[in-house]
């Protein structure tokens, strides 16, 4: 197996679709999901006409983490997370094989619109505030947005 470093990291702005849930388990730890809805435009028949296609993110996390955001979230809010990807996979009791992919949540940050400064015009974000421009290391800022990664 390779000992290169890896990196499973998932950014999103997206707003709460549900209140989230939270379960206690057998074992006293606390469990707490919710749904984030993040929505793309596509074209339909030309540039000018678009559908609003929504992708549904599921968010997890655990124990006191768990109670803070269970205490602090609500539907509708506009909220950025970040957190690892995962795909579990488990047999319910009735003997059905499930799959689900999730976000485990290890950080996230309530947003309101008007903290937004970029517009959206034809499903398109742009923030057009001038670039500005900073050392990294010896490089120019604008530099590292041309990396291959």
């Amino acid at each position: 197996m390779n000992s290169f470093p890896t990196l499973n990291k998932v950014t999103l702005i997206g707003y709460v679709l549900q209140k989230p849930q939270i379960k206690f388990l057998s074992n006293s730890n606390a469990l707490c999901n919710f749904t984030i809805g993040t929505f793309d435009f596509i074209s339909i028949n030309s540039q000018t006409e678009k559908k609003r296609i929504t992708d549904h993110h599921t968010i997890s996390c655990w124990n006191e983490f768990a109670k803070e955001i269970y205490k602090n979230i609500d539907k509708d809010q506009l909220i950025y997370i970040e957190g690892k990807l995962k795909h579990r996979k488990w047999t319910s009791k009735d003997g059905l094989l499930h799959d689900r992919a999730e976000i485990f949540l290890s950080s996230y940050l309530l947003l309101s619109e008007n903290q937004l400064t970029g517009t959206i015009k034809n499903g398109v974000y742009s923030n057009e505030q001038p670039i500005q421009s900073s050392k990294v290391n010896g490089f120019e800022s604008t530099e590292l947005d041309n990396l291959p990664f």
